[in-house]
C-alpha cells in the first residue's frame, strides 16, 4: 500500500500493482535467438580463422627427416575452425537428448575417431616399414603426429574431443532426465500394492 497526500492535505491510499511486461518483451523470439547465435558463431569462426595472421615462425622447431610442418598458426586456425563447426552440433544434441543417449553417442563418436586415428598411424607405419633409423619410435611418433596434425580434411581429433564431451555430459549427475523412470514406476507399483 502506498499513502499519498495531495495539495489539500487529504490522504489517500493506493495499491501499487506491478503489471507484467508483455510477453513479447520478456522472451526473445526464436528468430532473434538464432540470429544472435549466428552472429556469435560467425564472430567466433572469424576470430579462430584469424589465428593464421599471428606473427612469428615457430614451425622450424618441428622439423625432422620428413621435412617441416606448415606454419603453426595456419594449423591452429584450421583445427580450431573444425572445433567451431562441430561445437554447435554437440551443444544442440546435448540439449535434446537424455544422459544415456549422450553417453552412447559420445562412445560411438570417440570410438570412431580413435579408429580413424589408429588407421592414420597404421598408414604412417606402412609407409615407414622399410626405414632403418637408430630411434624408430621417436622417428615414427614424430612422423605420425605430424601426419595427424597436417590432416586437416578430416577432423579426427575434434570428433574425438566432441565424443569425450558427450560422454562427460552423459556422466554428469545433476541432469534431470527420464532415465529414472524405472525407479519411479517401481515406486508407483509398490504404492499401489501397499493399499
Amino acid at each position: 500500500m502506498l499513502r499519498l497526500t495531495d495539495r489539500l492535505g487529504t490522504h489517500a491510499q493506493y495499491e501499487v500493482v506491478a503489471r507484467p511486461f508483455p510477453k513479447e518483451s520478456q522472451v526473445m523470439t526464436p528468430l532473434t535467438r538464432r540470429g544472435i547465435g549466428l552472429l556469435v558463431w560467425s564472430g567466433t569462426a572469424y576470430g579462430v580463422l584469424s589465428l593464421r595472421n599471428l606473427p612469428g615462425e615457430y614451425s622450424h622447431y618441428l622439423c625432422g627427416p620428413w621435412g617441416c610442418l606448415p606454419p603453426i598458426q595456419a594449423l591452429l586456425a584450421v583445427h580450431g575452425f573444425w572445433g567451431v563447426v562441430i561445437a554447435p552440433f554437440v551443444w544442440r544434441y546435448a540439449r535434446l537428448r537424455t544422459r544415456r543417449e549422450l553417453f552412447r553417442a559420445g562412445g560411438w563418436l570417440s570410438s570412431l575417431a580413435l579408429l580413424g586415428i589408429l588407421c592414420s598411424f597404421a598408414y604412417t607405419w606402412w609407409g615407414l616399414r622399410d626405414y632403418h633409423v637408430r630411434s624408430f619410435v621417436t622417428f615414427y611418433l614424430g612422423r605420425a603426429l605430424g601426419g595427424l596434425a597436417t590432416q586437416t580434411d578430416l577432423p579426427l581429433v575434434q570428433i574425438w574431443i566432441a565424443g569425450i564431451a558427450l560422454i562427460a555430459l552423459g556422466l554428469r549427475s545433476n541432469i534431470e532426465v527420464s532415465d529414472a523412470a524405472p525407479e519411479n514406476a517401481h515406486s508407483k507399483v509398490a504404492s499401489v500394492l501397499d493399499r
